[in-house]
Parts: structure tokens; C-alpha cells; sequence
């Protein structure tokens, strides 16, 4: 039986001071579980499996409330131009296109279209990340004379009230243990910052969504909901953009001495590929990303949504 997709819907209690991204928001879980249940539970029911090759949670990336990524490669055919066009509908498709060019995210209603392969009209869905980034500059002490070394920035996301995320969990857990880790978990913090206030959420809702995973007719493909590291086999041919990653060592294991994991190569979430048969998910975990005693592994799977791709797409 394939695990049900869930959506949990988060609403922020503070700043952001870090990217919602499905791998990060793994290892809050597992510090979250390890809190919870134990570690004898965290290495039996999270991590052994998952190395294994049957990851009982994979995360989404967070996604603007009601929002999802718009697939790469899919182009509104809409904004197609000919040389029968005139040039104010040319310039008008041109305008159109534009909004695509550098479009993350598209709203749900748009997305569902695209995935059953009509690909028109879905530019005025574009969506835009949800709060507003601010970005705070601070001296850089030289260590040696005591002074000023220079200057660095660092970057808050400020939501206004009603703004808020999606996060997609596909998941074999029982529900009630799963929902009652993301409650700790979300109110414990995500990613950078969390001693300061950032990245608290209230878990406003958690809902199955078998809509999403259901396949369309002529499904020939997939959309990724995550970051994530290919394993040998999966797809090949279609769309995708590589984002390297440098993760660090989290709560009690920030101290180490080397707080750092190794550098990491990553396919965006929004990736678009051709695959038959389709699979739930897709990527693989990693193990021994850090120089420290205790098991510390990188999720890096996915969510694939199956997609229609028209004869005419990528």
C-alpha cells in the first residue's frame, strides 16, 4: 500500500531566517522524534529504514500558502507568438512571458491544469514567495586585533498576518505519532537562528491529500516537491536546475569540532522528468555526511507528483 501524501498547513509565529527545504525540514523531524519517543526509536523507526531504502517521512519544500512549484520546462502556450500576431499582441505575449522567466511557484488550481497536460493560461497564477526579506549588515570581528574585519549580511523573511506555507509529507507513520512530532517540531523552530525566535510555526492543519498523487490520464512523468539527490536509475531525460548545498550540524551538534556536513548536489524542487512507471518517489538518503559519532544522514527524496507532459513539451 503507497504511503498518503499529506499537507500541513503552517502559519509563522516569527521571522525566517532560513529556506523551507525538505531536507532541512527532515532533520528538525528526527531532532524532533529523538526528543519525543527516544533514540533507540529514532535510529529503529526513521533512520535504519531510511537508509534502507524505504523512508517511512519525505518532506516537501515549503510552498506560499495555497501555492505549488511551477514544473521547469512547462511554457504557457498562450504566449506563443506568430507571425500573424499584431504588435500589440505581441507585445502583450511578451509581457506574459516575462512573468514566467524567473516563476517559482504557481497556484494550485494552475498546477492541476498543468499536470493533466493543458498547458494555457496559467501565467496570471504565478506566485510570489510569501513576507517580505530584510537584510540586517554586521561588523565581522578580526580575531587577532580585536577590530572591525569588514561587513556581512544576514536575511530575515517578515510575514504579514494570513501569510503562511505549505508543506507536503508523504508518509507510512501513524498519523497521530506523525502530527504530534511536526507539532514539536514546528514549534521548536526550522533551520537558522531558532535561539533568536526564527523559523516558529503553529501546525494549523494537517490534511491527506490523495488528489495530488492520483495520476492523470496519460501520465508519462513527474514533478519533484523537494530538493533532491538522484539514486542510481531513477530519470534521466527532462527538466531540472542543480542547487549545491554546504548543510551544517544542528542543536547539541553545532559544537563539534567540525559542525560541518559534507558538500552536497542537489536537483530543485520543480524538476520535471519523463518516467514510466511512475514511482511515489523518487532520490536516496545519505549516510556519513559528518565527522561526528552519532548517525547524521541527509534526506534526499522526493515526492513526485505525476504529470501529463503534452507530445509537444520538453
Amino acid at each position: 500500500m503507497t504511503a498518503p501524501l499529506y499537507r500541513a498547513v503552517i502559519e509563522p509565529e516569527g521571522p525566517l531566517a532560513s529556506a523551507l527545504h525538505g531536507d532541512t525540514l527532515f532533520g528538525a523531524f528526527c531532532w524532533s522524534w529523538l526528543r519525543r519517543y527516544g533514540r533507540d526509536a529514532l535510529e529503529a523507526e526513521i533512520i535504519v529504514p531510511s537508509l534502507a531504502g524505504a523512508p517511512p517521512v519525505i518532506f516537501s519544500n515549503g510552498f506560499p500558502r495555497g501555492g505549488l512549484p511551477l514544473p521547469m520546462g512547462c511554457y504557457d502556450r498562450d504566449n506563443a507568438l506568430d507571425d500573424r500576431a499584431g504588435k500589440e499582441e505581441r507585445r502583450d505575449a511578451y509581457r506574459r512571458g516575462k512573468r514566467l522567466k524567473n516563476a517559482r511557484y504557481i497556484s494550485r488550481d494552475a498546477f492541476r491544469r498543468i499536470q493533466r497536460g493543458d498547458w494555457r493560461g496559467f501565467t496570471g497564477s504565478v506566485m510570489g514567495e510569501p513576507g517580505e526579506e530584510e537584510t540586517t549588515m554586521h561588523n565581522l570581528i578580526d580575531r587577532e586585533s580585536g577590530g572591525s574585519g569588514g561587513l556581512f549580511g544576514s536575511s530575515r523573511r517578515f510575514f504579514a498576518p494570513g501569510e503562511g506555507y505549505d508543506v507536503y509529507i508523504l508518509s507510512g507513520l501513524p498519523r497521530d505519532r506523525l502530527e504530534t512530532v511536526l507539532e514539536l517540531m514546528f514549534s521548536l523552530g526550522v533551520g537558522a537562528d531558532k535561539s533568536a525566535g526564527c523559523g516558529l510555526f503553529r501546525l494549523a492543519a494537517l490534511e491527506e491529500d490523495g488528489e495530488l498523487m492520483t495520476p492523470p490520464d496519460g501520465a508519462n512523468g513527474f514533478v519533484a516537491l523537494a530538493n533532491f539527490i538522484p539514486a542510481a536509475g531513477d530519470p534521466a531525460q527532462g527538466r531540472y536546475k542543480t542547487l549545491p548545498k554546504y548543510p551544517k550540524l544542528d542543536r547539541e551538534l553545532a559544537g563539534a569540532d567540525v559542525p560541518f556536513k559534507k558538500p552536497l548536489l542537489f536537483l530543485t524542487a520543480g524538476s520535471l522528468f519523463y518516467a514510466r512507471p511512475l514511482r511515489p518517489w523518487y532520490g536516496r538518503c545519505v549516510a556519513a555526511v559528518a565527522a561526528v559519532a552519532e548517525p547524521v544522514i541527509v534526506n534526499g527524496c522526493t515526492a513526485a507528483v505525476p504529470m501529463t507532459i503534452p507530445a509537444d513539451g520538453l
